[in-house]
């Protein structure tokens, strides 16, 4: 009785063992399953995960994430610092601070950021971090995903663009309208202060302020009609008006221009010009404009306790191309991920966000480009680049 009660509890232990075995293998099959099945997953959505711990400063990166990245099996860890490998200075710093930020705060955090995979390829990434608590609610660790936006960042790219051309559109409608209806009252004003001119007789029979006044008054009238002329060049995108022209002269008339502008706040000017950079051919009055609207923003920028000062810089390369730069002591643009030549896009309370669109505008018509040399508190430096005309016909 007693060896059968034995071998009767053997068995029960037996069955009770193999009913955990099974239900233990069936767990972990569902475990492989489900661990496959994410990683199909992550594959499909071209995401992956890892965990990092600061006190063993080990970043684990998982099987897709690896995969995306070009590592092998046995890279799976790592330091933190790896990840210089795939970022440039400014990323790296910035996953650093932001991970700095979970273990300090305990909240979940995302960003974007801009890496180099294994393969050389450029890619956009979304990660998002949230802490690993221990069971004591210490904090131990931060766990995160890393999701591939490269596609999602150009589809934004593209609306953005689509808005902006939507945007041009109607304001090419409304430059063309403008162009049309400004051009014969600019003409019959232009005609008018000749007449008062001639009427008035002889500078030495009337003050000579008069006759300068009105002089000046005739030419920013045809200086204004030179603007609708190369306007409605620009919305026809016919042939550019182009000429030989002295850039010193050029920058003086835009001085003169914003002196005599109304608003707009006296300032220093300072002008260099480089050695073979002394003239240049091209559409005067586009460039003009171009020069005036990042001068106008330029004093603007400045606060009122300085005095504004703007200095040109203008050079040439072995190519024939021009490369302005225009130059002020303002404050320096807001750092945002905006892009300030995008059209109706300003930073400014009575701004209509067209003037550095329309320079953008007229330098790539010229066959140029433009951009935001250096910001900062101390100033800014704006660059534009032009061909010259014959390039561009060329």
């Amino acid at each position: 009785g007693t060896m059968a009660a034995a071998v009767l509890a053997i068995l029960g232990m037996a069955l009770l063992l193999l009913s955990f075995i099974r239900r233990r293998q069936e767990r972990l099959n569902q475990l492989v399953r489900s661990n496959r099945q994410l990683n199909e997953a992550q594959r499909i959505g071209a995401m992956g995960d890892w965990d990092y711990y600061p006190a063993t400063d080990e970043l684990h990166w998982s099987e897709n994430l690896r995969r995306m990245y070009g590592r092998k099996d046995s890279e799976a860890v790592s330091g933190l610092s790896e990840v210089g490998r795939y970022t440039r200075d400014a990323a790296s710093s910035r996953i650093v601070q932001e991970l700095k930020g979970v273990l300090e705060t305990g909240e979940r955090t995302s960003w974007e950021i801009e890496v180099v995979l294994g393969s050389g390829e450029q890619s956009s990434r979304r990660i998002i971090a949230t802490p690993i608590f221990d069971e004591h609610g210490a904090i131990v660790g931060i766990h995160g995903t890393d999701h591939d936006i490269t596609n999602e960042t150009k589809v934004r790219i593209l609306e953005n663009r689509l808005h902006e051309l939507a945007r041009l559109d109607s304001m090419r409608a409304l430059a063309a309208t403008f162009a049309h209806e400004l051009n014969q009252p600019l003409g019959a004003a232009a005609n008018y202060l000749g007449a008062a001119t001639r009427l008035l007789g002889k500078p030495v029979d009337l003050n000579p302020r008069v006759h300068k006044y009105l002089e000046s008054a005739k030419d920013q009238i045809e200086h204004m009609g030179q603007i609708v002329g190369g306007a409605r060049e620009l919305v026809n995108h016919s042939g550019s008006n182009s000429q030989e022209a002295a850039v010193t002269e050029v920058i003086d008339g835009v001085i003169m221009l914003l002196r005599g502008t109304e608003g707009t706040r006296q300032a220093t000017y300072q002008t260099e010009v480089a050695p073979g950079a002394e003239s240049i051919r091209a559409n005067v009055a586009q460039l003009k404009q171009i020069l005036f609207n990042l001068s106008r923003n330029a004093i603007e920028a400045v606060p009122a306790n300085r005095i504004p000062s703007v200095r040109y810089s203008v050079c040439v390369d072995s190519e024939g191309v021009s490369q302005f730069e225009v130059a002020d002591n303002g404050s320096g643009f807001p750092k945002t991920n905006d892009d300030p030549f995008a059209t109706l896009s300003t930073t400014k309370e009575s701004g209509l966000g067209l003037g550095l669109s329309l320079a953008r505008t007229i330098v790539e018509a010229h066959g140029g480009r433009i951009w935001i040399k250096s910001s900062g508190p101390e100033g800014s430096i704006l660059a534009f680049t032009l061909q010259s005309s014959d390039a561009i016909e060329r």
